[in-house]
Formats: structure tokens, sequence, C-alpha cells
């Protein structure tokens, strides 16, 4: 697997960073579902997507949200999603653990 390994010091040179930080995955969903999974949300906490997301990304929070964690949306604007639709999301959102 050369490649993979010169394609990982590749990357790592353009980004500054170590080749074992780098980790390729099958898609983008997988990614997600890794990440997503990482996060240590509770009850009361909250996480903002938009109106715009695939469906496949917004089932990968679902599991967050059976576990009490709020999933408030984004709306776009004429296609475009500005700060303040994120900024009304965090606004309506409820307090979080502090």
């Amino acid at each position: 697997m050369p490649q993979i390994t010169e394609t990982r010091a590749a990357l790592a040179r353009l980004l500054g960073i170590k080749p074992a930080e780098i980790a390729f995955t099958k898609n983008t969903t997988e990614g997600l579902t890794i990440a997503a999974h990482a996060f240590d949300l509770a009850a009361g906490d909250n996480i903002v997507l938009t109106d715009m997301e695939h469906v496949a990304k917004v089932w990968v929070w679902k599991h967050w949200q059976a576990k009490g964690v709020e999933i408030r949306v984004a709306r776009n604007r004429a296609g475009r999603l500005p700060a303040e639709a994120f900024e009304e999301g965090l606004r309506h959102a409820r307090a979080g653990r502090g």
C-alpha cells in the first residue's frame, strides 16, 4: 500500500500535521459517523444542522436525539446559509451543560 502511505505523507505536509493524524474512510458518511460518535454529548446539549443536509448526514446525528440531545435546524435563505441562520438556531436552543 505504498500509494496510501505516500498520499498520507503528502497530505500531512500540506496540512502541517503528522501522517498518523490522517484517516481515510470509505466515504463522507462513514467519516461523519465516526466523528459524531466521538463527541461527549448529553441530554440538554444541542446540535445545529441545516435544512440542506443530505438525509444520510441527518441520520448520523439522530442517535444523539434519542439520548436527549436537541437537534436544531438552521434554515437556508434562497439557497444560502448566512451566519445569522446558525445564530438563530443557537439562540432558540436550550442551554447546554454549561
